[in-house]
């Protein structure tokens, strides 16, 4: 008896979590494709993240969202500034950080040519005015940034 309950209850457990779905879409800014960054959903439902990248062509894909309510965050970094490991000075044991500036490929080019900077309010969290209530399946969600 106790050991068909266990059974049960792992089935259970297993099987009893919340639906996931994926959602996928388009991001643009003032009429223009945004052609770099991340679109990261908040989900409601348990506080995990997932993130998912934007594509040159603008679009993104975030997959394993739990279904139900999640804010919406779209992140577009500035590719002529150093990653924060950089900045601080951190190493990993091989060359300075000022030999590692000089070894990574310049970032002045192409990459600040299709780089787009959006508002700041879309990058946080709690600012953001993005939601959606992820239904089951797949979704599309476009992104409009005004």
């Amino acid at each position: 008896m106790n050991r068909r309950f266990c059974t049960l209850a792992l089935l259970c457990v297993l099987g009893c979590g919340p639906s996931r779905s994926e959602v996928s879409g388009t991001v643009k800014y003032k009429d223009q494709v945004v052609k770099s960054g991340v679109v990261t959903f908040f989900s409601a439902v348990d506080n995990a993240s997932y993130p998912g990248r934007i594509n040159a062509d603008g679009s993104y894909a975030a997959a394993d969202i739990p279904v139900g309510k999640a804010r919406v965050v779209v992140v577009s970094l500035d590719p002529t500034k150093k990653p924060m490991s950089e900045t601080r000075g951190e190493t990993s044991g091989r060359g300075s950080p000022d030999e590692k500036q000089a070894a990574r490929p310049d970032p002045i080019g192409k990459a600040t040519k299709d780089w787009t900077p959006l508002p700041k309010k879309y990058s946080d969290p709690s600012s953001t005015p993005l939601s959606l209530d992820v239904q089951a399946g797949k979704n599309t969600f476009n992104i409009t940034l005004e």
